[in-house]
């Protein structure tokens, strides 16, 4: 089993490729015509890497498109922001809300699809710099252990959108 992932240079997308097995980078600093052969021969494709522009969401539909008839899992990697957080920045909300739009009026409209497609809402991660230690911090191995039950999920399941938050206790701010 080949798994695609982009963004894989830093943060979340360089921890699940350096551990998730068969697993490699893809950069969507290249055309999409030329990323999408990339990702073809694989069976599941990790679109996690955002960029200030659509790319994230139009990479998804190429690849939707490619593997509708297939035994294949694309796994959309949003943010839990698009539901709660006015906090973030807004063109990166804005973009994962598309993202996350976009995949659920694909699935629900193609009744005959056998691509499973998730959408996994995590909240702010272990490596986040913009938000201080008040915040519960999802840490990277609590995520690989979801997307790896994901992956091993009978073809017939399908989870279409996941939100996943930690429940470590926050640190009082300080007065």
């Amino acid at each position: 089993m080949k798994i695609a992932i982009t963004g894989t240079s830093t943060g979340l997308g360089r921890y699940l490729s350096n551990n998730l097995q068969n697993s490699y980078g893809v950069s969507l600093r290249d055309p999409i015509e030329d990323i999408v052969p990339k990702i073809i021969p694989a069976d599941i494709f990790i679109n996690q890497a955002y960029s200030k522009n659509t790319k994230q969401s139009e990479l998804f539909y190429n690849i939707f498109n490619q593997w509708i008839d297939k035994n294949k899992t694309i796994i959309n990697i949003g943010t839990s922001a698009i539901f709660e957080n006015p906090n973030f920045d807004p063109i990166y909300v804005s973009n994962k809300k598309h993202l996350n739009s976009l995949a659920r009026s694909l699935t629900m409209k193609n009744e005959y699809k056998r691509v499973r497609v998730i959408n996994l809402n995590p909240s702010t991660l272990e490596n986040n710099q913009i938000f201080n230690d008040s915040y519960n911090k999802l840490k990277f191995t609590n995520l690989i252990n979801i997307i790896n039950f994901i992956i091993n999920l009978p073809q017939e399941v399908e989870i279409s959108d996941l939100t996943i938050r930690s429940t470590q206790k926050r640190n009082k701010p300080s007065m």
